[in-house]
């Protein structure tokens, strides 16, 4: 075999060996899928009325371990309030002085306009949902 052959062969197996290495690697890991980490997008209505919220569940499923939260800013965690579980099709109405923040301070009607309103929970077959919105 002369040089150039040799070289050129050379050449055609380390790309042949790169691409095989490369190929195996792409497909390593687990094959199943982690819904842990999944967020849903829920399906909500909001409405706000003085100083009561009514959020409606709009999906075809159950939200559990329901957390609401006012005026988040951020990753900063706002006012929040928690439930169990609101059905499908369910409306629950929220007293804004019931949200609190981590150190227990009220929300105050009189002295804090709401600006944004988010919704977290566990969905059906694992996972998260959420859903946000704002009022200007």
């Amino acid at each position: 075999m002369s040089s150039s052959r040799r070289v050129r062969f050379a050449v055609s197996l380390g790309i042949l060996l790169f691409f095989s290495v490369l190929a195996v690697g792409s497909s390593g890991g687990s094959s199943s899928t982690d819904t842990s980490s999944t967020v849903a997008d829920l399906n909500a209505k909001v409405t706000l009325s003085g100083a009561t919220l009514s959020v409606t569940n709009d999906d075809s499923f159950d939200w559990s371990e329901v957390k609401f939260e006012l005026n988040s800013q951020g990753l900063k965690s706002g006012y929040t309030y928690r439930v169990a579980t609101v059905k499908a099709g369910q409306t629950v109405k929220l007293s804004l002085s019931d949200f609190t923040l981590g150190d227990g301070t009220r929300f105050n009607v009189l002295t804090t306009k709401p600006l944004n309103f988010g919704v977290w929970c566990k969905v059906p077959k694992g996972g998260n949902g959420s859903w946000y919105g704002g009022w200007k």
